[in-house]
């Protein structure tokens, strides 16, 4: 692509001639966008403030363009000014210096000239937008290796055209350095790495005409002097952001969207600060907590061609039984016997959105307009003077947006459950070492047990057998042992297999295991496990007409090897060469990796469809004893869990991989979660949406849904239990309102207003912007009482129709969650990675297109411009393409099916966690911040309501009183103040900040934990003291400075995370903790600086293509109209 015409290059100063000014003059007036001073004007080809070729010297091993025709430069010096004097200078450094140097990988880097040292101040920038200078390295040395071809030109394909609008950004603009070399093998500046960030509205050095700056309090007013060195660590990066986090007390999210105010809906937004995200005391006024249901963009696009044009996907997380244990929990109304009241066309549910009218004979169905009429046996007046139902303080459904009802189970399909929640343990012999040894375990096995009332069944597999440990009518305990796996079935009764909750014979059972001879001996001679013949044994038990579904807590040690008839025998296809037969010829690498992503076959889906028919999930808990599949020992065992995550995927299960086999206390801490963390039996789950938007895509760990059954069914749903779903305009016009939705009513303020004056307001004066809903409703079973619920998240989002709405209430965390959980369902579905690695750039070069385009058009062509909302997004990005899932390196493909399933299981928090690691202090963090570890202060007293501590009423499950039986004390809205409301109680232990991740920090004298959800690698430099560490068996090891609870912590926050390994400081396996520091140089990813330049080119490439584009139309237009 050829840069846009422009003003030649300057000639060479004549000998004897001054130095070159250090001002640039401008004709334009002050506080113009883009006038800078000390800062170089930008030329065609460049970066401004930092010496690029022209576009035509990108190409690899191609050499700089000629020098200008002097003639020409000196006839154009009376237009060009001074601005020729400043630029002469730098143009005779970077033409002398050009040169080409090379990846190591292969392929040219492209010209790389030297960039001499200057300096400048902030310029002119967008109204509200952050400035951060850079001295970026150069344009040509930002070609890194991209879809296995390193050096490759088109490593990123252009996006399409978008528009936006916005007022917050952060600017990147190049600054000069003197040269320099890192790694070794690219030429950059020496103070590549500094970055400023100055969140002023306005340049203070431009505006005013260059007379006294605009200052804040508390800020300098003499203008910098010399070139300001600046800090790298002040770029748009989490661990920044989470510094800014230093409140003493606990942060308070109030989700606010009140019945009848007629005040504009708030979508509740997270700080994206990991820390203050996770330590946010989130409270429900009439809209659901962001830990239930959050939006991609606060705002949702009115119309369907603004959402088009802006470039952001707009989708929905939800998680509608998250963990929320110091929270006030969703208020429980019993609606029996006649059920909750719905709407009759939509079949929604009553919440803070609809309206009453008609004296309240009829209420308006905010999620699809319908006029419904109320039932005389339900028919409550309105008051004359706030309209709203005279018993509202009791209507809880109107005053939270997240409510759950108990249903009459006749009416909502009860599915026929009486007895007591069933989990199955089904483990192979050698699995078993790490549990029937420590009796630690079998005390909080039974605790779990005991908090659903539930009940365990255990199953054990050996080489060729099934062992069932059935208790007769006596007491006693015998083995049944069934040498047929092929065709498994249960010689006895279910529910004699079955033990209490207190695990009564638990201990002699283990004692008689470890006394036997298959389990000391015959289990080590065989290659693999049959694991899933013991999981077929489970099914039928649970298929039992008196159990009607469970769960089962499998746990394999090795590759599956049957049973055959069932197609549940795998071979180990990592092993298998390129030629093993025709049809499985590769012609490419990439190709290989693509089949050994995909499933071997298709007879594991089926068994998870059959156990999710049946009401069953499965976990499954890899813990390798040895290297299944081969004789020859492999560094890594082989499971091929590309195929086994289809079984968990259909049935609503997870996957759970311990690489190494060592983490016994992993493995032990993960089974009790998997307990301990149900909420829900036999879901089934709907989403439904205002007018005017549908639902499309759903993403998950779950059966996708049908034509014939659009329902999501969850047989077991936990407090990780997730998905995504995405959002579409179905109608041309965009959503629809209703006009009697968004007016005021005499509530709050106007309540002491006569209702003549109400009346008397025009339609003006009442009417608000209109909002969009979102509700989810999940059926479900109790697991405790085993009553028949339905929870119901209703979300209100105003609607827009400005392009930079949509980025000032863009949720980025929510946002990348969505683009990695896209990207990893593309790749299971047989899309190639150099393609998705490719994809993940696009999507988000789009979004900045199309926010520079129409909103900060007027800046200068030098400075990449990042919304606000957004400027965590290129470090997001550049995490999921250095991530295992997605990373261009070679990775095993068990390590990359797992980390593929996490992003499609795992809550949002890990997927943030995988996007960009967390490195604390392991040292230091108790020295710098003496809080680490201690339960986070509180607000204040808070009201019992407001804690979740449950008052009488809450549990009188069948009390005669109807509907109302289990409401709570009058809404917080109308019984205590806001001040009273924003109380919260003492959070749990306080996490140390986070510190970015370059290896930079990394010293001889200090220690970093560092963890992605999944990994938890403990680095420690050799010259520190080994008094001061320390060891908890099962908890922790590590050093004193991370106290114990911070690692319980992040043991609850990240279910599957392994136990921390030690890393020694040049160990083989430092290796493993630099893939992690993402912010580095890697063989196959550049720095998080180079990636910014990158997306700066990309960006600047779209912006003239479109210039063309437009171009182009306008001639064609004018030769049409003077032809004809």
């Amino acid at each position: 692509m050829h840069a846009p015409p422009g003003p030649p290059w300057p000639r060479p100063r004549e000998p004897g001639a001054g130095p070159a000014s250090d001002t640039v003059q401008s004709n334009e007036p002050a506080g113009t966008m883009g006038v800078q001073r000390g800062v170089q004007s930008p030329t065609p080809g460049m970066v401004q403030g930092a010496h690029y070729a022209p576009a035509e010297s990108f190409s690899a091993g191609r050499a700089a363009a000629p020098a200008p025709n002097a003639q020409l430069t000196g006839r154009l010096r009376p237009v060009l000014g001074e601005r020729s004097q400043v630029l002469q200078a730098a143009v005779q450094g970077a033409q002398s210096a050009l040169g080409t140097s090379r990846h190591p990988a292969g392929g040219d880097w492209g010209p790389q000239p030297a960039v001499p040292r200057g300096a400048g101040v902030p310029g002119g920038q967008h109204p509200g937008a952050a400035v951060i200078q850079s001295s970026l390295p150069q344009a040509q040395s930002m070609r890194w290796p991209v879809a296995g071809n390193p050096g490759h030109p088109g490593a990123f394909p252009q996006a399409a055209n978008a528009q936006a609008m916005g007022s917050n950004s952060y600017q990147v603009r190049s600054r000069s350095g003197v040269a320099g070399t890192v790694h070794g093998w690219m030429t950059t500046g020496a103070d590549a790495s500094a970055f400023s960030s100055v969140p002023s509205q306005r340049d203070p050095w431009t505006a005013n005409g260059g007379q006294q700056p605009l200052t804040s309090p508390g800020q300098s007013t003499s203008p910098p002097s010399g070139a300001s060195k600046l800090s790298p660590s002040d770029v748009p990066r989490p661990a920044g952001i989470d510094r800014d986090y230093i409140d003493r007390s606990r942060p308070v999210l109030v989700c606010r969207h009140e019945y009848g105010r007629g005040t504009q809906a708030e979508t509740p937004s997270l700080s994206p600060s990991f820390r203050e995200a996770v330590d946010t005391f989130q409270i429900d006024r009439g809209n659901a907590r962001p830990r239930y249901v959050r939006w991609t963009v606060g705002s949702v696009p009115r119309t369907p061609d603004l959402a088009r044009s802006s470039g952001i996907p707009l989708a929905v997380y939800v998680a509608p039984f998250a963990d929320a244990t110091d929270e006030k929990p969703p208020p429980v109304i019993d609606t029996r016997p006649h059920g909750p009241v719905r709407c009759s066309r939509c079949q929604a549910y009553l919440n803070v959105g609809i309206r009453y009218v008609d004296s309240g004979r009829s209420f308006i169905c905010n999620l699809c307009h319908h006029l419904n009429a109320v039932d005389v046996d339900r028919f409550v007046p309105l008051d004359p003077v706030t309209q709203l139902p005279v018993d509202f303080a009791n209507r809880l459904e109107l005053s939270h947006g997240s409510v759950e009802y108990i249903v009459p189970e006749e009416v909502y399909g009860h599915q026929g459950r009486t007895s007591e929640p069933v989990f199955v343990l089904v483990a192979d012999a050698p699995s078993l070492g790490s549990l029937l040894p420590y009796a630690a375990f079998r005390e909080l096995l039974a605790e779990s047990l005991a908090l659903h009332r539930a009940r365990l069944a255990l199953i054990v597999t050996s080489a060729g057998c099934l062992h069932l440990f059935p208790i007769q009518p006596s007491g006693s305990v015998q083995e049944i042992i069934l040498p047929d796996i092929q065709e498994p079935f249960l010689p006895v009764p279910p529910t004699q297999l079955l033990q209490s909750p207190d695990l009564e014979y638990w201990p002699a059972i283990a004692e008689y295991i470890q006394r036997t001879d298959w389990y000391t001996t015959a289990e080590s001679e065989s290659p693999g496990s049959h694991i899933f013949a013991g999981v077929l044994a489970a099914a039928e038990l649970l298929e039992d007409p008196s159990i009607g579904g469970g769960k089962i807590l499998a746990i394999s040690s090795g590759l599956s090897l049957g049973p055959h008839r069932a197609g549940l025998a795998l071979r180990n296809r990592w092993l298998e060469l390129d030629t093993r037969s025709s049809h499985q010829k590769w012609k490419s690498s990439m190709d290989r990796e693509r089949w050994l992503l995909q499933p071997a076959n298709d007879a594991f889906a089926a068994l998870g469809k059959r156990l999710a028919d049946a009401q069953i999930t499965l976990d499954l808990f890899l813990h390798p004893g040895m290297f299944p599949g081969t004789a020859t020992p492999r560094p890594l065992p082989y499971f091929d869990l590309a195929t086994l995550r289809t079984l968990t995927e259909h049935c609503g299960g997870k996957l759970f991989y311990y690489q190494q086999g060592r983490d016994v206390a992993g493995l032990q801490r993960d089974l009790i979660h998997a307990i301990r963390a149900v909420r829900a039996l036999e879901a089934v789950l709907r989403v439904r949406c205002s007018p005017g938007i549908t639902t499309g895509e759903h993403l998950g760990s779950f059966r996708p849904p049908g034509t014939d059954r659009p329902d999501i069914y969850i047989p077991v749903m936990s407090t990780s239990t997730n998905l995504y779903v995405a959002i579409r305009h179905d109608l041309s016009e965009g959503i629809v309102t209703h006009p009697l939705l968004h007016q005021r009513s005499g509530t709050g303020d106007d309540a002491e207003a006569s209702a003549a004056e109400a009346h008397a307001s025009t339609a003006a004066d009442s009417a608000v912007s209109p909002c969009v809903c979102v509700q989810v409703a999940v059926l479900f079973t109790h697991p405790g009482d085993r009553t028949r619920r339905v929870r119901v998240h209703t979300l209100a989002a105003p609607c827009t129709t400005l392009l930079g709405q949509l980025f000032r209430t863009l949720d980025v965390t929510c946002l990348m969650g969505w683009l990695a959980r896209s990207a990893a369902a593309r790749v299971q579905a047989g899309g190639l990675l150099p393609k998705l690695r490719d994809h993940l750039t696009e999507q988000l070069v789009d979004m900045l297109f199309v926010y520079r385009r129409y909103c900060a058009s007027r800046s200068s062509p030098g400075q990449l411009i990042l919304p606000e909302a957004l400027k965590l997004g290129p470090i997001y990005t550049l995490g999921l393409l250095k991530s295992a899932a997605f990373r261009a390196e070679q990775v095993a493909p068990d390590e990359r099916a797992y980390r593929l399933h996490q992003f499609m299981a795992s809550s949002l928090l890990s997927m943030q966690a995988a996007m960009h690691p967390l490195m604390f202090d392991a040292l230091n963090s108790t020295v710098l911040d003496p809080m680490v570890g201690t339960p986070i202060p509180g607000t204040g007293v808070v009201s019992r309501e407001a804690t979740g501590v449950p008052s009488p009423s809450l549990v009188s499950w069948n009390s005669p009183a109807g509907p109302r039986a289990i409401a709570a004390p009058p809404s917080a809205a109308t019984s205590e103040t806001d001040a009273q409301l924003a109380a919260a109680p003492d959070g749990a232990a306080k996490l140390p900040p986070l510190q970015a991740l370059t290896s930079e920090r990394l010293g001889p004298d200090s220690a970093w934990l560092l963890l992605d959800g999944w990994h938890c690698l403990l680095w420690i430099g050799e010259f520190v003291n080994p008094d001061q560490q320390q060891s908890v068996p099962g908890v922790y090891a590590g050093l004193a400075g991370l106290p114990v609870p911070v690692m319980e912590r992040l043991y609850a926050l990240f279910p599957g995370l392994l136990s921390p390994d030690m890393v020694s400081q040049r160990s083989p396996a430092e290796q493993t903790f630099m893939q992690l520091l993402i912010e580095d140089r890697m063989s196959y990813a550049p720095s998080y600086i180079e990636y910014l330049v990158t997306l700066h080119k990309l960006v600047q490439r779209k912006l003239a293509s479109n210039e063309a584009e437009k171009q182009h139309r306008m001639l064609g237009e004018w030769e049409w109209a003077h032809t004809y």
